[in-house]
């Protein structure tokens, strides 16, 4: 990866000291599972299982032509079908990561759930891993999980929220990402190459 990608990575309007590392995550708290982060979202990006059996929304996605059009519709499809839940409401536990078919059969989730699903249809849908990652931080109201998508017309990122800061408009018409009131920090960066914490 480019030092000048990893400066456009890191750079979000703060002074950061990021270091690359395998950072192990709590997935499952009934049974204390752990998984790395880069590890889970490579293992839901490269399942064909769930690639043939979300077929049809990959190929409605696809035919968008623009990355960004593409992933705000994603972003779009994600809010006006899939409802909030928390996973001690759906599973009985504090936390649980899910793939994202779970999420699609169930139509239900929270926000790395949700997050997870809107990573791997861009993915699928021919976005490249660069241009997208998830985030892992505190908000104004809570901690959260969300994704940074960078738009190459533009070269600015913007956030891609299905939960606590949504935004509809088209990238054209929205503000860029930065930590603000609504974010107030990232403790993780990562997607299916790396992962990155800052300390």
């Amino acid at each position: 990866m480019s030092d000048k990608f990893m400066t456009k990575l890191h750079n979000t309007n703060t002074p950061h000291n990021w270091f690359r590392t395998s950072y192990l995550w709590i997935t499952n708290s009934k049974y204390r599972t752990k998984k790395y982060l880069q590890e889970f979202v490579l293992e839901q990006v490269t399942d064909p299982i769930q690639q043939i059996a979300l077929k049809h929304l990959i190929t409605r996605f696809k035919r968008f032509k623009s990355d960004d059009t593409k992933i705000v519709a994603i972003q779009n499809w994600v809010i006006n079908h899939i409802s909030y839940v928390t996973d001690q409401t759906k599973y009985g536990m504090v936390e649980r990561w899910e793939s994202p078919l779970e999420v699609y059969k169930s139509m239900k989730g929270d926000c790395e759930s949700q997050a997870i699903l809107i990573y791997c249809l861009a993915r699928w849908s021919g976005i490249i891993d660069l241009k997208l990652w998830m985030v892992i931080g505190p908000t104004r109201s809570d901690y959260h999980c969300w994704l940074r998508y960078l738009s190459t017309v533009s070269d600015e990122w913007f956030s891609i929220d299905t939960t606590y800061h949504p935004n509809v408009d088209a990238l054209s018409v929205r503000g860029c990402y930065g930590l603000d009131y609504k974010y107030k920090g990232e403790d993780a960066v990562f997607n299916e190459t790396g992962a990155y914490v800052y300390q």
